[in-house]
């Protein structure tokens, strides 16, 4: 009758409310969105998070959060009205963010460190996809030492789904009416095989390609496209399958920048006919030519407008004051290209002191001149015809130069950051590749200059020239990493501007963040919620897209096994098989009543002992 309990937590008074102070996690990531027609997991887990209320009282602490909000949990105050706690949670909607559950916990316990209530209690509503409960384990330190966590989510433990995991562009150099390829990966997350999937491949919202694929359960296959861009400029697309249990990560988009034209500032003193550089580049001086060359004389390098050209070229250069290095850093910073071919005007000591140090390329360690050109020469040695200058030059079977001979030429550094493209059959580096900061640089180990080679007049010289400019004004794909929901956009422009916006997938467009950096303006956004294609426009003027995409952890829908469960909490609710969640969590709390069973005992014992009485009394009768 006074209704004792057996106790699952510490001691406190047993039967009557203890002050519970509280935070609710609802998980309402991507991967919560998982469901078929019109019925999301979300609404279930919703319904669990509702159901959590019923178990508190009046001046109880609780904190909620989404798990999109988790970033703010730390700054936000409780809610003392349960009306307004079920408000917030009917109108919780799921997002294209994925979940840090671990560092919401940390957070969460955080919180609770400063609360006076006896009773502190984290509950996480989840449908609780593999990897979101990495990191988790119960609480041990001692100030939280009284912290319960509960996990809300359902028993199947396997849910079927598939899912894109990316689409890359295997090509560094793009040109219109030039073949592509498109390498997509596609992950089965199902414990079931998946035979002939229908993968499509969309540019600017056409179909332009489709193959199927088959998977084994628990595995990723690619699939590869080659499409030939019919236009240049900014071509958007994405990659699609057929849909199934999580529909959002069944398209996965990428972006395209075909350049219309490439401008390149030539910085030579050499007269036109012995120009073998321009003359390469664009041999009839046609403004018509897809690259178009401007010569300077060095000494106007100084004072020439260098925000106009996409690519550099530096061709027997003596010095270069610090100005000019200073604006040739700055190039560089806004992801240009530049090529330095020395000479014999070189000044090596200056070269070393000054632009090797300054621009991170390798340093000149000597000058090599043969007496005698007929034998005293180098050619080519060993060359990475992988690298994507030589995409398309050479027969797909045969790799084959027809090598020049270097009569005169410069030993250059080797050094691990620097990629040597080609080297010299003494072993010395020919032409090697190195990054500063978001540009890259071309080095030559020598002139295009007759005196030092017959290099100008051998057939690998225009293509190679050409495709180191195509190379150097593309974007480096393989570099570049993939923006995914959340990521901030950040992008340096020369437009001069009044006015930038950022057209959304949606259709909404927003003003970004601006700061001026010298003569550029750094752009940044941060409000990347949704996937698919965003557009930077300048004054009206689209000038570069941005391709966002879900984080493809969401895909796989599988929970962690039972067992890994029930240690990261300390109880599991199973929301589709307990009716009563509110009673769970109370009797979890307070503990399991158990007064009726000492009744049935008592009345037993009474029993027993008023048989054992009469059976006394009637042998002594």
């Amino acid at each position: 009758f006074s209704r004792p309990a057996l106790k699952e937590t510490s001691p406190g008074q047993l039967g009557s409310h203890i002050k519970t102070s509280a935070v609710i996690i609802l998980d309402n990531s991507l991967s919560s969105a998982a469901g078929k027609g019109n019925e999301q997991f979300f609404d279930k887990i919703k319904t669990a998070s509702a159901e959590i209320i019923n178990s508190f009282e009046e001046n109880d602490q609780i904190y909620f959060t989404l798990a999109s909000e988790a970033g703010k949990l730390k700054s936000m105050n409780p809610v003392l009205d349960k009306n307004k706690l079920l408000v917030l949670i009917k109108d919780s909607k799921p997002t294209y963010f994925s979940a840090d559950i671990s560092k919401i916990i940390e957070d969460a316990e955080e919180v609770l460190a400063n609360s006076k209530n006896y009773n502190r209690e984290i509950y996480i509503c989840s449908d609780l996809q593999n990897g979101s409960l990495k990191n988790i384990n119960r609480t041990t330190s001692k100030e939280n030492e009284q912290v319960k966590k509960f996990i809300l989510t359902d028993s199947q433990f396997k849910k079927d789904n598939i899912g894109i995991g990316g689409a890359v562009i295997r090509n560094q150099i793009l040109k219109k009416n030039k073949e592509i390829e498109i390498e997509s990966v596609i992950s089965n997350y199902s414990d079931k095989a998946v035979g002939e999937l229908l993968v499509n491949l969309y540019l600017d919202g056409r179909r332009t390609a489709q193959k199927t694929i088959n998977l084994d359960r628990r595995t990723s296959g690619s699939v590869k496209f080659s499409v030939i861009p019919e236009k240049s400029g900014f071509i958007s697309g994405f990659v699609e399958i057929e849909n199934d249990l999580l529909d959002e990560d069944n398209k996965r988009y990428f972006d395209l920048t075909i350049p219309e034209k490439i401008d390149v500032l030539l910085v030579s003193g050499k007269d036109d006919s012995e120009n073998f550089i321009k003359l390469a580049l664009n041999p009839e001086n046609s403004d018509l030519s897809l690259i178009g060359v401007t010569t300077i004389n060095p000494s106007s390098f100084s004072t020439s407008e260098t925000e106009n050209y996409d690519i550099i070229i530096l061709d027997n250069i003596k010095n270069m004051p610090g100005s000019e290095l200073y604006k040739l850093k700055n190039f560089l910073n806004n992801g240009r290209g530049l090529i330095i071919f020395p000479g014999g005007e070189t000044d090596a000591g200056y070269y070393n002191r000054l632009i090797s140090e300054e621009l991170l390329i390798p340093k000149i360690l000597s000058v090599n001149d043969s007496p005698d050109p007929k034998n005293g020469f180098v050619s080519f040695g060993r060359i990475e015809f992988g690298h994507p200058i030589f995409s398309g030059m050479f027969e797909e079977v045969k790799n084959t130069v027809d090598s020049p001979h270097f009569y005169k030429f410069f030993t250059l550094e080797k050094k691990p950051e620097f990629n040597v493209i080609i080297e010299l059959s003494n072993g010395n580096p020919f032409l090697c590749e190195s990054y500063f900061n978001s540009g890259r640089i071309m080095t030559f180990a020598s002139s295009p200059d007759a005196a030092w080679s017959d290099f100008p007049f051998k057939g690998i010289f225009v293509p190679i020239i050409n495709q180191a400019v195509y190379y150097l004004s593309n974007e480096t794909y393989l570099k570049k990493n993939s923006l995914l929901i959340g990521d901030e956009i950040s992008f340096s422009t020369r437009d001069n501007a009044d006015k930038f916006l950022i057209k959304k997938p949606d259709g909404y467009e927003e003003k970004p963040e601006i700061k001026i950096r010298s003569d550029n303006y750094i752009v940044k956004f941060a409000d990347t919620e949704l996937p698919g294609i965003y557009e930077l426009s300048a004054d009206e003027k689209l000038i570069k897209i941005f391709s966002v995409n879900i984080d493809p952890k969401e895909s796989d829908l599988f929970k962690p096994v039972e067992k890994d469960l029930k240690t990261a909490a300390d109880k599991v609710i199973y929301f589709d098989k307990e009716k009563n969640i509110a009673e769970i969590i109370r009797q979890s709390r307070f503990g399991r009543e158990v007064g009726k069973f000492l009744l049935i005992g008592a009345l037993l014992l009474l029993g027993m002992e008023m048989w054992i009485v009469r059976d006394k009394n009637s042998k002594e009768t």
